[in-house]
C-alpha cells in the first residue's frame, strides 16, 4: 500500500497526515488519499512596472527636437562603452534610452478633476478665505481662540459652498453669502 503525497521538498512541512481509505468495492486496487495540509499562501516578489512618462511634450516640435538631440548624444555616448555579450548590450541600451526619456520628459502631472471649476472666481476667493484660517490655526496649534475662529469660518463658509457649488437654494444661507 502507498499512502504518499508528491510535493516539492520545501513543502514538506506544510503536510501534516496521510491517509489511505479503501472504497466500497474491496475487490479493486484503488484507494482514495487523504492528507491535511497546511496551505500557506506566498507574497509574490516582482519586479515593480517603470514610471510612467509624461509624453504629452513630444506633442510641440521644439520640445520633440531638442528631446532627439539629447538622445542622439546620450546612445553616442553609449555607443563607447560597448560589451561583447548581447544581453549586457541590450539591458545597457534600455538602461540609457529609459534614463534620458526619464530625465528630458519627466512624471506626468496628476490631475485630480474637482468636482467645482476651478475658474469660478467667486469659489476662488471663498476656499482660499478658508484655506488661510486652516494656516493660522495650523501654525498656532495650541491656542484654543484661532482653532475656535476656523471652526466658526468653516461653519459659515459651508453654507455658501453649498449654495454656489451644488444650487442649494436656501434662502438663509444664500443672504449670508
Amino acid at each position: 500500500m502507498i499512502n504518499f503525497i508528491i510535493t516539492r521538498c520545501r513543502d514538506e512541512m506544510d503536510i501534516h497526515s496521510t491517509r489511505a481509505m479503501r472504497g466500497a468495492n474491496c475487490w479493486t486496487d484503488h484507494q482514495m488519499l487523504r492528507s491535511n495540509v497546511a496551505f500557506r499562501i506566498r507574497q509574490r516578489h516582482g519586479t515593480s512596472n517603470p514610471t510612467k512618462l509624461n509624453t504629452t511634450k513630444l506633442s510641440t516640435i521644439s520640445h520633440r527636437e531638442s528631446f532627439e538631440q539629447e538622445m542622439d548624444s546620450a546612445l553616442a555616448q553609449w555607443e563607447e562603452k560597448e560589451s561583447s555579450i548581447p544581453d549586457e548590450e541590450w539591458a545597457a541600451l534600455q538602461q540609457v534610452v529609459y534614463n534620458t526619456i526619464k530625465t528630458y520628459l519627466g512624471k506626468p502631472d496628476r490631475k485630480h478633476h474637482d468636482w467645482f471649476d476651478p475658474n469660478n472666481q467667486e469659489l476662488q476667493t471663498i476656499m482660499s478665505r478658508r484655506d488661510q484660517t486652516h494656516q493660522s490655526v495650523l501654525q498656532t496649534r495650541s491656542i484654543r481662540s484661532t482653532t475656535a475662529a476656523y471652526k466658526n469660518a468653516c461653519r459659515l463658509l459651508h453654507p455658501c459652498i453649498e449654495v454656489r457649488l451644488m444650487g442649494k437654494e436656501d434662502s438663509g444661507a444664500a443672504e449670508s453669502c
